[in-house]
């Protein structure tokens, strides 16, 4: 199986907010995230999706905790997949004016869950991730 673009165009609507600010001062920080699309099915593209992140950042580090959530759907013919809350957190640390490092966990509790199902073979979401990495300005 395999997806064929056909020729022509696509239109869906809906609509995207963001919320971003500081609370006590500026050493903690929200942001909001709101995505929500019409029923015209986009595949691979949930109806919903709600993101909300807190963190916390000093001169030297930074660390937060997010929350995404995701509207289950159906693409087409396919299965409809169930609506899913997962959980991230990250950090940095700044080691020298040009150098920091970071990470993050995705799906932090290891939710199993499906990102699509049509009927034959269902896609994974992915579990538990780990990702490290540094960061070099100049």
């Amino acid at each position: 199986y395999e997806n064929i673009n056909l020729p022509g165009t696509s239109q869906v609507s809906g609509f995207e907010m963001g919320l971003s600010g500081a609370i006590f001062q500026d050493e903690v920080r929200y942001r909001i995230a709101w995505t929500e699309q019409n029923k015209e099915e986009v595949l691979d593209v949930p109806d919903r999706q709600i993101d909300v992140d807190l963190s916390y950042a000093t001169d030297f580090w930074s660390a937060g905790i997010g929350l995404s959530y995701v509207e289950g759907a159906s693409y087409g013919l396919a299965n409809a997949v169930d609506d899913r809350v997962l959980t991230r957190i990250y950090g940095s640390y700044q080691v020298t004016d040009a150098l920091s490092v970071y990470g993050r966990v995705e799906n932090l509790f290891s939710q199993d869950y499906f990102v699509s199902d049509d009927g034959f073979l269902p896609i994974e979401g992915q579990a538990r991730s780990f990702v490290l990495g540094a960061k070099f300005e100049w």
